[in-house]
């Protein structure tokens, strides 16, 4: 694909004229930059610092109101003791349904002198 000299010359004045315009571009994003992101990130520094030097530090008094104060977490003690009685239940509860599943199973083990 041959183009003729003058599409060549009008193809090379444009590459030219866009990559000269990106080294601006560059330019002038380091301007605004410097010119505006950095003020406006001091502005709000000030801004947040006199803020903070304008409201009191001090907490507010503690009031104990009942129903912040509910706590239904079980304790390690407790938690083991109800693990250790569901534990027995449910093994009772299963031992129970084998001996009701399977009674002749029951007279073997009391036949060989095992209960």
């Amino acid at each position: 694909m041959s183009l003729s000299p003058a599409a060549l010359a009008a193809r090379r004045a444009l590459a030219a004229a866009s990559h000269s315009s990106h080294e601006g571009g560059a330019r002038t994003w380091k301007i605004l930059s410097f010119v505006l992101a950095l003020p406006g990130v001091g502005v709000c520094m000030a801004n947040a610092y006199m803020k903070m030097q304008a409201h009191s530090h001090g907490a507010p008094e503690f009031v104990p109101y009942p129903h912040l104060r509910i706590r239904t977490k079980l304790r390690a003690t407790e938690a083991r003791l109800s693990m250790s009685c569901l534990r027995a239940s449910v093994q009772s509860a299963f031992l129970a349904s084998l001996r009701r599943q399977s009674p002749a199973r029951e007279e073997d083990r009391k036949g060989r002198g095992q209960s």
